[in-house]
């Protein structure tokens, strides 16, 4: 199921991970995938119900975290993903999309210099997350700086070829 979900082939995912929640409804990562899922569509709902069962059964699964950090964020709700992308962290430090996620969430909030610390921070921990030098990127254009900016976008496309968010921002300094 995850082979497939980082392939973008969501429906076939789904199909393989309904087929496992038949099989074990109390397996983890089964219920993170179908979380994923339906987090990609938009059922953000359904994805929560999905992660907060994953946690239930492995509550040192940060991945589980950290999804639920990404639905707060799109919900809005600033304060709750703060708190799981924290929680993330203190699980699976060597996790950079919890990083990422925070540097988000201050950069939506125009906390720049904190955004940059966590953009910063998930790029120590993986060096090829593409969407971390996207984010610092973003950073450094609202600074000004588009000379780090463009540096940013052309990392970030390097890393992910398929990064379209990073092309566009390019495409705004070019």
């Amino acid at each position: 199921a995850q082979a497939l979900w980082n392939l973008n082939a969501y429906p076939e995912s789904k199909i393989i991970a309904d087929k496992g929640y038949e099989l074990d409804s109390n397996n983890a990562k089964i219920n993170y995938y179908l979380g994923n899922n339906f987090y990609n569509v938009k059922e953000y709902e359904k994805a929560k119900e999905y992660y907060n069962k994953a946690i239930e059964i492995d509550s040192f699964n940060s991945n589980s975290y950290n999804a639920l950090g990404n639905v707060y964020f799109y919900e809005k709700d600033y304060e709750k993903s703060e708190e799981y992308y924290k929680k993330a962290i203190e699980l699976n430090a060597k996790n950079s999309y919890p990083y990422n996620g925070l540097g988000n969430l201050y950069y939506f909030k125009k906390d720049y210099e904190k955004a940059k610390d966590f953009y910063l921070k998930s790029i120590e921990v993986e060096p090829v997350n593409s969407f971390s030098y996207n984010g610092l990127g973003n950073v450094y254009y609202f600074k000004k700086d588009t000379k780090k900016a463009r540096e940013c976008y052309n990392k970030s496309i390097s890393l992910d070829s398929k990064n379209s968010a990073a092309y566009y921002n390019l495409s705004n300094i070019q």
